[in-house]
């Protein structure tokens, strides 16, 4: 079902705030392709539905798009029609740093995926990384840096002179272009408030195409129910016309 109403390659399949996701970019999902910045927007999308479902068991956080600054991927640029990076840390505000514990802000350069979390309470930040190297951290420096100074204002401490810990033991991939798929489940982890048992879960890369299946479902049904909510208005306003 969910083919036929998005049948051609450019046909928008979602949309949420500045994300835009064609049926190509789901093709690019299932064919192991890497994943690019509306792809992680998106999962960050929906596992920002699952924490205010069950607030219970999840953290409160502050998500940065990796689009905010001048780390955005290369295939982004065309996609990309708003260049004012600030749209993208705007509801980061100072009291809403008060009432957060994580800041959530996934990283990709030179063509690999990283999640970089800091963890307010305790003032450090954490690397989580499925091609594990100490080189990585790098340009995490870059980055708090420039977060720290486009919210000036709003930090009570000086984030760059936290450490930066790469986190030991987490699943990690084996080929070359899962990264994206793993700093999406790392995002959808530790979020939680249990802290994570990282040797739960080794099985992930033998787990992607599946995670990517889902991934892909997940989109091509949330696009649907839009789609067809569409289909119901232009009916409805039709028949009143009549």
């Amino acid at each position: 079902m969910c083919s036929s109403v998005f049948f051609y390659s450019q046909d928008v399949v979602f949309t949420s705030g500045n994300v835009i996701l064609t049926r190509r970019d789901i093709d690019h999902i299932l064919l192991d392709d890497c994943l690019d910045n509306f792809h992680i927007d998106a999962y960050a999308f929906f596992v920002d539905r699952k924490t205010k479902a069950f607030p219970a068991i999840y953290q409160p956080y502050l998500y940065i798009s990796p689009m905010h600054g001048q780390f955005s991927s290369p295939l982004q640029i065309l996609k990309n029609y708003n260049d004012n990076s600030d749209l993208y840390i705007k509801h980061i505000k100072k009291e809403t740093l008060k009432r957060t514990n994580l800041l959530i802000i996934p990283i990709i350069h030179n063509n690999h995926w990283t999640l970089l979390v800091g963890r307010l309470k305790e003032r450090v930040w954490k690397l989580y990384d499925s091609l594990p190297n100490p080189q990585h951290k790098e340009i995490c420096v870059t980055v708090v840096k420039e977060l720290y100074i486009d919210l000036i204002n709003c930090f009570d401490a000086d984030i760059t002179k936290w450490r930066i810990n790469i986190v030991r033991g987490t699943p990690t991939q084996s080929n070359s272009f899962d990264c994206g798929m793993f700093v999406c489940k790392y995002m959808e982890k530790v979020v939680a408030k249990d802290k994570v048992d990282w040797s739960a879960y080794k099985y992930w890369q033998n787990k992607m195409p599946r995670y990517r299946a889902d991934f892909a479902y997940q989109i091509l049904l949330e696009g649907e129910s839009v789609e067809l909510k569409h289909v119901k208005k232009r009916i409805e306003s039709a028949a009143k016309a009549h």
